[in-house]
């Protein structure tokens, strides 16, 4: 249980960036939740480039929220 920096590979539109971000660990019997919020550029995964290159209308910023459970089995 804590707080832990954790990084992965995300793809978008076969463009695959690597993500840093910190979770919170808890721990309850044989589950394991993890919790955690990062954002991503998305002109970086070539959404909204040509509509929107300056986010005058939706943020560059999109924040992504992790949410993971994993048991013992």
């Amino acid at each position: 249980a804590g707080e832990y920096l954790i990084t992965g590979d995300l793809t978008i539109k076969d463009i695959t960036k690597t993500v840093k971000t910190t979770v919170n660990i808890s721990i309850n019997g044989n589950q394991a939740t993890a919790r955690g919020q990062t954002n991503i550029k998305r002109t970086e995964f070539k959404i909204g480039n040509s509509s929107d290159p300056t986010g005058d209308w939706v943020s560059i910023d999109i924040p992504v929220t992790l949410y993971i459970v994993a048991k013992e089995q």
